[in-house]
């Protein structure tokens, strides 16, 4: 069946017409949505959306151009749409500590930036810090217990003694 008979046929309520031509277009319109959105989700995502669109608005079609033309214009404009509203997105680093399979992800995430911000583990040429550094001592020249605790917890150095 030529375009425009497919076309007159999809308007006069013939939907076996308009399975012919997403079985004709599928596989043309999802690679099209997959090469601009790089995410096969998406892809499809958008490929069906492109022929509930292309179904609601058939009648717009002017049959001066191929149907898998005009169809591709309409899974384009809505791919690039959807790259569009996309909202960004920030690589992890490729230094993450990885837990066990099963142990918690936060955590693992948290340990490594605590390492990082820190240098424990980091002896080179990193500045120590100390849990007591900048903490007020004023209370009768007594220690706060809280920052020995928090500094044992974190392996730091707490009060000038290495832990």
């Amino acid at each position: 069946m030529d375009d425009r008979g497919l076309v007159d046929a999809v308007l006069d309520g013939d939907h076996d017409a308009f399975r012919l031509l997403v079985e004709r277009e599928q596989v043309a319109v999802y690679r099209a949505c997959l090469r601009i959105l790089g995410r096969p989700h998406d892809a499809e995502d958008v490929a069906q959306e492109s022929f509930v669109m292309a179904y609601r608005s058939i009648g717009t079609y002017r049959g001066d151009g191929p149907l898998g033309g005009w169809l591709m214009r309409i899974a384009t404009r809505q791919a690039f749409r959807r790259l569009g509203q996309r909202r960004p997105t920030a690589e992890l680093p490729a230094d993450l500590p990885l837990g066990a399979p099963g142990s918690d992800p936060v955590a693992a995430m948290l340990a490594g930036e605590r390492q990082r911000e820190v240098g424990v583990g980091d002896d080179a040429g990193r500045r120590r810090h100390h849990v007591g550094d900048g903490v007020d001592r004023g209370h009768g020249g007594h220690d706060h217990p809280e920052a020995d605790v928090v500094g044992e917890r974190l392996g730091l150095e707490v009060g000038g003694r290495a832990r």
